[in-house]
């Protein structure tokens, strides 16, 4: 089909641009879309911003300076949008007459743009208190045995004794005669003096050899001097044996310690070492050659 083209030269706005009134061989007149796309703030252009016709099925892209065009659009009244990401879109209608010339400005209104809501979860790491650093430390180098807090909470409200003994931590105990329950070496034999083996005043030494203990990095009990009791057979008890309460004492005592002293909800770790060898460097005293019991606390 031969087609004759009548072409007039038009302004369109201030951005001087040609507009093109064309006619096919069947008179059916075509025209032209032209403008800019704009951002509210600062006028500045948007680039590239995309302009459809949905009636016409008709697509174009602005240039970097914003400025877009459309041709042979047939007559008439039709929606335009301009839209552009960070932007909210805007539609115009237009109508294209017989002139062939139309132009369309758009001022896009920036926009935030939302995305869909992503719900993350996760278990928050265990909280590891200060002093358990080298606990854990220890425990990852595996030279010793260990009882964890949540070992520890298997056995609700239980006494030491039985925690030990049921992860096998350590199985040596032995009774004392007020029934305090001690935890001895497997390894050596006793070379301290000893410790009480009686209920009275003649004081029996005990040829065992006794694990130090240590609570919240404190020497509470040692094999190397083992003394008698600070409180004597009937003396200020109404007739009653007894021996000073291990719980008072300081780094350096050596008073032996009931380990049942002790429960399960009121330990944070557990640790025990069988000799000196394995014994950390700074509870390495003269005692440990019988092992080393180390306790921490719950923090408050």
């Amino acid at each position: 089909m031969r087609i004759q083209r009548r072409v007039t030269a038009a302004a369109v706005g201030a951005f001087g641009w040609l507009s093109l009134h064309v006619t096919d061989a069947d008179g059916q007149a075509k025209a032209a879309l032209s403008g800019r796309v704009t951002a509210d703030s600062g006028g500045l252009p948007v680039s590239y911003a995309g302009i459809r016709v949905p009636e016409l099925d008709r697509f174009a892209q602005a240039d970097s300076n914003g400025v877009y065009r459309l041709d042979n659009l047939r007559v008439g009244s039709f929606v335009v949008i301009a839209e552009a990401p960070g932007f909210r879109a805007r539609r115009a209608f237009v109508t294209v007459t017989e002139t062939g010339a139309a132009t369309q400005n758009f001022v896009l209104a920036r926009s935030t743009h939302l995305l869909a809501t992503v719900d993350v979860r996760a278990k928050a790491p265990p909280r590891t208190s200060p002093k358990m650093v080298d606990f854990e430390r220890r425990r990852q180098r595996g030279l010793g045995k260990y009882v964890t807090r949540a070992d520890l909470e298997r056995y609700p409200g239980r006494q030491l004794e039985e925690v030990l003994r049921s992860t096998s931590v350590a199985t040596q105990f032995i009774k004392s005669p007020s029934g305090q329950t001690w935890l001895i070496s497997a390894r050596q034999s006793a070379t301290n003096m000893g410790m009480l083996a009686s209920r009275n005043a003649d004081y029996v030494r005990d040829t065992r050899c006794h694990v130090q203990v240590v609570l919240d990095g404190a020497v509470i009990s040692s094999s190397t001097a083992l003394r008698a009791p600070r409180v004597h057979a009937g003396e200020n008890t109404g007739g009653r044996g007894g021996m000073s309460d291990p719980r008072t004492q300081v780094q350096g005592g050596d008073d032996p310690i009931d380990l049942n002293l002790f429960f399960t909800d009121q330990l944070e770790g557990v640790e025990f070492y069988p000799d000196a060898t394995t014994t950390p460097v700074q509870y390495r005293t003269g005692a440990a050659v019988c092992g080393t019991l180390i306790l921490w606390t719950r923090d408050k």
